[in-house]
């Protein structure tokens, strides 16, 4: 865990082809427009952090790079702001989460709007734990 709560550091970035296949074959799925969630268990991780989290959107709805990164940009500050919502309810023996958030809407949305949908994925993969 960084010292700070508020990063978002290499390896809590996910890059590994593998565990992104992984995320696709066997994945799990939540949506909360304009997000869909998918997420997995890597049980061998690669990695010291506990979540990996990739950002992802399309090219087909966005033409224009600046738009994709703009679009990302926001993403990736939205989860920096409140992983805490996930991170300090894992222990620490549980296996590493890797996780994929795909925009799948059409147009710029407000970042509030943004903010509250992810934070509304948060809280239900939280409570998705919480469960089992």
């Amino acid at each position: 865990m960084p010292a700070h709560p508020f990063t978002f550091s290499r390896p809590e970035k996910l890059k590994s082809q593998i565990i992104i296949q992984q995320l696709f074959s066997s994945g799990k799925s939540q949506l909360a427009f304009p997000f869909r969630m998918v997420w997995t268990e890597n049980t061998n991780p690669q990695s010291p952090a506990q979540v990996q989290v990739s950002v992802s959107v399309s090219t087909r709805n966005f033409k224009h790079a600046v738009d994709r990164n703009r679009i990302k940009r926001q993403m990736r500050e939205c989860y920096r702001l409140n992983k805490q919502l996930l991170i300090d309810f894992l222990p620490p023996q549980h296996p590493q989460l890797a996780i994929m958030f795909i925009f799948v809407g059409k147009k710029h949305l407000p970042y509030k709007l943004l903010n509250r949908k992810l934070v509304e994925l948060l809280t239900y993969l939280r409570q998705y734990y919480e469960n089992r």
